[in-house]
């Protein structure tokens, strides 16, 4: 398996700013109803295979990382994270409000 570089993250990341004549159509983004500003994407069978690859590797840096660890200790960690992820979209949203 090719390795996954943090430079490829962008070409599965990114949406074009302007929406093509091609709306719709795999890798090509699709407007989101009532939020102007987001954008979907389906992506196409080489970002799908990009997306698979990604997640590889995350999982194997995720195992790597944790190695040794004590598992509830992990899983507090991640509920923690968790709650910390989830205050800060609160704090964003009501800035942004």
């Amino acid at each position: 398996m090719a390795a996954v570089t943090v430079r490829a993250i962008p070409e599965i990341t990114s949406v074009p700013r302007r929406r093509p004549a091609r709306v719709g159509r795999p890798g090509h983004p699709l407007p989101v109803p009532g939020d102007r500003r987001a954008s979907l994407a389906d992506l196409t069978g080489e970002g799908r295979a990009l997306v698979a690859r990604l997640h590889t590797v995350m999982r194997s840096t995720e195992e790597a990382l944790t190695d040794g660890l004590d598992p509830d200790e992990v899983q507090a960690t991640r509920r923690v994270l968790a709650q910390v992820a989830e205050r800060a979209r609160t704090l964003r949203a009501e800035r942004a409000g």
